[in-house]
């Protein structure tokens, strides 16, 4: 899958689905569950990958879904990673005016909302799964999809992972990402890409506290945090001696 045909048949299959997508979205938008009780959510995931034809698994390391997709070729297999939890009582703020959403699909239940929005990593995920099922007989290998409860304790993923869910289908490469409203489309990063500068920011830089001046203090520790990514530090600087920031700024490769 790597021909213009290719890419044509996908933006058509997503143009065709994203309707479907968005209301599955704004349903589970509607109503959020907190990280080990995303019983509602994976039985919707559920749903629509076994309609779609996949193999499926649930109840993965708590309420986990696992589904495998094999093409009609020899080929690798890579998986693809979408979280299904919310979070707790901030998860109804709005950043900019500290209000509550007001749409027609706001939270329902009380204090819970996806504030991080792994609503729509679980959308994009079904879609992904959704449109290569329409193309299986253009693609090589097998394609498993991990649907991880409890991302916000940092507990889902070593769970499913203990229950050897990369020991059954040893993926020869994961792929996931996260929405952000202040990303730049243009501009994806994730702890594995070839380059990557991080900036830590503070309204006061002379008044945080010490950060870290070398390599090793940064490794991580299983689950890994997003602030502990295993990554090869070519450079840290210290503290900024100017008092608007930023705090420090590390350069990886």
């Amino acid at each position: 899958m790597s021909n213009e045909r290719d890419v044509t048949i996908v933006k058509e299959i997503a143009a065709e689905i994203e309707g479907e997508l968005v209301a599955l979205r704004r349903d589970i938008h509607r109503q959020p569950e907190l990280a080990g009780e995303e019983r509602r959510t994976a039985g919707l995931v559920a749903d629509r990958l076994r309609a779609a034809g996949l193999e499926v698994s649930t109840g993965v390391g708590g309420h986990g879904v696992v589904a495998a997709l094999d093409g009609m070729s020899g080929g690798p297999t890579v998986a693809y990673r979408a979280d299904m939890d919310a979070v707790g009582p901030n998860g109804l703020l709005n950043y900019a005016s500290g209000k509550a959403f007001d749409a027609e699909f706001t939270s329902q239940v009380q204090d819970v909302g996806h504030h991080c929005g792994h609503d729509i990593h679980t959308a994009i995920g079904v879609g992904v799964a959704e449109t290569l099922s329409q193309m299986r007989d253009r693609l090589p290998g097998r394609v498993v999809f991990l649907f991880q409860p409890a991302e916000e304790t940092l507990e889902g993923a070593r769970a499913m992972i203990e229950e050897g869910v990369l020991d059954r289908y040893t993926p020869r490469e994961i792929y996931a990402l996260h929405c952000a409203r202040s990303l730049s489309a243009r501009s994806p990063s994730c702890p594995d890409s070839a380059c990557l500068e991080l900036t830590s920011s503070g309204s006061n830089s002379l008044d945080a506290p010490p950060v870290p001046t070398q390599a090793g203090s940064l490794r991580p520790s299983p689950p890994c945090p997003p602030w502990k990514c295993p990554r090869r530090w070519r450079s840290i600087d210290g503290n900024s001696p100017s008092s608007c920031g930023p705090i420090a700024r590390w350069r990886g490769r």
